[in-house]
């Protein structure tokens, strides 16, 4: 069997601040237009599932709200909230439009969407990808932190490079 394994919060982030989601110049709320942002992380879904016909299932890891890492070292990715300060996106209606994504992901596609508390998308992917040596898995994100996991049977598709 061959599985692929989104990174789920990369893409959906990365997508936020295309182009054609939000205005590059004033990052105004008023400019986040969700619906093209929905279609945007869809059609990267639909792109690496027709890139990897042999795919027998496409597995959606998405990051919990709150890590386990954040629990135990209260400043794990506190550099982060400056960064996110610097746009004026309402991050509370981001969260409400995402999380309603993600059930209509899991509800209505055939994607195994796999959120559990605590854990972030590369636990899960971690886990998966570590669980059978047997199956094939190609994990999809920009996250270089996945290359550990390559092996045979494992491979890193970078979203960035567009390469294996």
């Amino acid at each position: 069997m061959n599985s692929l394994l989104v990174d789920f919060n990369n893409i959906a982030v990365s997508k936020l601040f295309s182009k054609n989601v939000m205005n590059k110049e004033g990052y105004e709320v008023s400019d986040v237009d969700y619906n093209i942002w929905e279609q945007e992380v869809f059609s990267a879904i639909y792109s690496y599932f027709k890139k990897y016909r042999s795919t027998n299932e496409v597995v959606l890891a998405v990051d919990s709200s709150i890590s386990w890492r954040k629990v135990f070292f209260p400043r794990y990715k506190a550099h982060r909230k400056k960064t996110k300060d610097k746009f004026n996106i309402d991050w509370g209606e981001y969260n409400r439009v995402f999380d309603n994504f993600i059930e209509d992901l899991k509800n209505y596609f055939p994607f195994k969407v796999i959120r559990t508390k605590y854990a972030e998308g590369d636990d899960v992917i971690g886990a998966i990808a570590l669980s059978d040596k047997n199956k094939n898995y190609v994990i999809i994100s920009s996250d270089h932190d996945y290359m550990q996991l390559c092996r045979k049977g494992v491979r890193l598709f970078s979203i960035k490079k567009q390469t294996i």
